[in-house]
């Protein structure tokens, strides 16, 4: 509380949040802190989405945000690359697509189908 934060004096605001913060957290039952890590993590993904949305949002704003390939073919050709070679080594380029997933960041499939609502939600 403020009145801790004063009486601390020395303590920085971090270092006794911190302490309280262990303090709780110790006196918590299994269900409890159980509870408080799901709540934590929805809290997250909520975050992720959050982020995801603003990053979108502020790009659709920005005419040009990247260059197309031309404009780089272009810029390429007028630094002395020919086009014969700039041909060939587009040609021999390979896109894989790679699927994988983190141990950690498994998630039931239809948690994952609510949160994609919310960031489709959030898109429009």
């Amino acid at each position: 509380s403020a009145c801790n934060m004063r009486t601390a004096g020395i303590e920085s605001t971090a270092e006794l949040l911190e302490k309280q913060l262990a303090l709780e957290m110790s006196e918590m039952t299994l269900e409890e802190a159980l509870t408080l890590a799901r709540a934590f993590s929805h809290y997250l993904n909520l975050m992720a989405i959050a982020e995801t949305h603003h990053r979108v949002r502020k790009t659709r704003n920005v005419a040009l945000l990247s260059k197309s390939c031309n404009d780089i073919f272009n810029k390429l050709i007028q630094g002395g690359v020919s086009p014969d070679d700039l041909y060939e080594t587009v040609c021999k380029q390979r896109v894989e697509i790679v699927l994988t997933a983190h141990p950690t960041q498994i998630n039931r499939r239809t948690l994952q189908y609510k949160h994609i609502r919310i960031a489709v939600r959030c898109l429009r």
